[in-house]
């Protein structure tokens, strides 16, 4: 199994990315401000931090619900959360 890297602000987007080398990458929280600023990855964004957030979808990037969220945990190992 891969990694699934969830990124929860800019600074762990940073960690992330100089840390990690495969799995994709999960926008949570105030990380979804970062949809748009992201190539080269698999990219998931949570569909209920975007909306409360007023944020557009961003293209390119899956959108997932809470319950598609926790079948990617299901998916992958370790989870690593970046803060």
């Amino acid at each position: 199994m891969s990694p699934l890297h969830t990124i929860h602000n800019s600074g762990g987007l940073s960690a992330a990315l100089a840390s990690s080398g495969s799995g994709p990458l999960l926008l949570l929280e105030d990380g979804v401000y970062l949809a748009d600023m992201i190539e080269g990855r698999e990219v998931f964004v949570l569909r209920e931090d975007l909306a409360a957030r007023g944020l557009p979808e961003p293209s390119g990037k899956k959108l997932i619900t809470m319950r598609e969220f926790v079948a990617l945990t299901v998916q992958h190992a370790p989870i690593v959360a970046w803060y």
